[in-house]
């Protein structure tokens, strides 16, 4: 541990990415986390996310975290939509990421004109 910050395994769709991230999660799940992110898996440390990379930036930035958006479109981004004050997720996004955001938006486009 503390040698690599991630392993990008590439798969054939987005499904075999979260067969294949519930895999690794189960039998590697005290040492790593696995994200299905679209058509790959994200292998990282555990306690390691975007969530607490976030958490550093705002902390290391000293940023309100009310000034602080987050938006996502896949499973790798759920524990960061949890836990960010305005959290958004795109419209294309499974239904689980889209359940963890405040709103769900059409696009960037639309986040940042909202916001604007």
């Amino acid at each position: 541990m503390g040698k690599y910050a991630q392993l990008v395994v590439s798969m054939s769709s987005a499904d075999a990415a979260y067969e294949m991230a519930e895999q690794i999660n189960h039998f590697f799940g005290a040492t790593v986390t696995a994200y299905a992110n679209n058509c790959v898996v994200d292998v990282v440390p555990k306690g390691v996310s975007k969530s607490t990379g976030l958490d550093f930036v705002i902390e290391f930035a000293r940023v309100d975290d009310q000034d602080v958006y987050a938006i996502g479109d896949s499973y790798n981004d759920i524990p960061m939509l949890e836990n960010a004050a305005n959290s958004y997720a795109i419209a294309m996004a499974p239904e689980e990421v889209q359940n963890q955001a405040l709103e769900v938006v059409d696009s960037i486009h639309s986040l940042l004109h909202s916001i604007a």
